[in-house]
């Protein structure tokens, strides 16, 4: 448990530019933001697409 409460704003290029991972003794939630995808689709091809704000998660 000293490992992963001792992660503080990790980031990898798999998260948007604003999300960070954060651990503490008190909280093992991990991620505090997070943004919304919807499925979007044109011609036979579809994708995602971001939309709205970013959403912080607080305790």
């Amino acid at each position: 448990m000293d490992a992963v409460e001792s992660i503080k704003d990790w980031h990898t290029d798999l998260l948007l530019d604003e999300v960070n991972v954060s651990f503490s003794d008190t909280d093992h939630t991990g991620l505090q933001t997070g943004r919304m995808l919807k499925v979007v689709g044109e011609d036979g091809k579809a994708g995602f697409e971001y939309f709205g704000p970013l959403y912080v998660f607080e305790d």
